[in-house]
């Protein structure tokens, strides 16, 4: 056996003993149906092209559509009971909100999440949810689209729901911060 030369940790060449070198054991190394080594590696261009296509895709949907959150008309839509025109005039209804009226969209901001999580659920009780809250959702969003000068016709339910909800959600503002000033 030859000495073996390697480099210390100071970079000085150094010639070591030779050392027993030990039976090396083959390794068993799976292919994809194509034969290439690793999906997320080696592409074809084909695939590359299709990969990039549902990309543009997807940003294309993404630009088109309003922005998700936890907001129940966004969830709303994103079940398809709600057109996107509305859709988009409620999202901003809620950005004329947040700048005009900032109690009412804080307390529906408190109150919001809880209702889209249970609309999230895939369970006999979240869609009995989904049945029961569909004849306000629908009135109330086509008011928020009418009055945003959309093409929905005004309805006197959704202009009470308008009404009710904002004593509702100033209320609940009242209340958040008057925990918060009993947690300070």
């Amino acid at each position: 056996m030859r000495p073996v030369q390697t480099i210390n940790g100071n970079g000085i060449l150094s010639k070591a003993q030779p050392q027993q070198q030990t039976p090396v054991t083959p390794i068993n190394i799976s292919t994809n149906a194509r034969g290439i080594l690793g999906d997320s590696v080696y592409r074809t261009p084909f695939e590359i092209d299709a990969n990039q296509q549902r990309a543009d895709q997807a940003a294309r949907d993404a630009a088109n559509k309003p922005k998700k959150g936890k907001i129940i008309c966004i969830r709303w839509h994103e079940l398809g009971y709600m057109d996107d025109e509305t859709a988009r005039l409620d999202q901003l209804y809620g950005q004329w909100l947040l700048k005009h009226d900032k109690a009412w969209m804080r307390g529906y901001l408190t109150y919001a999440p809880y209702i889209v999580k249970q609309m999230r659920t895939d369970t006999w009780q979240g869609r009995l949810f989904l049945k029961a809250i569909g004849p306000l959702v629908n009135p109330w969003a086509n008011e928020m689209a009418f009055r945003m000068g959309g093409n929905n016709k005004h309805s006197v339910f959704g202009s009470l729901l308008m009404e009710l909800s904002t004593f509702v959600f100033r209320a609940l503002d009242k209340v958040r911060l008057l925990k918060l000033k009993g947690a300070a």
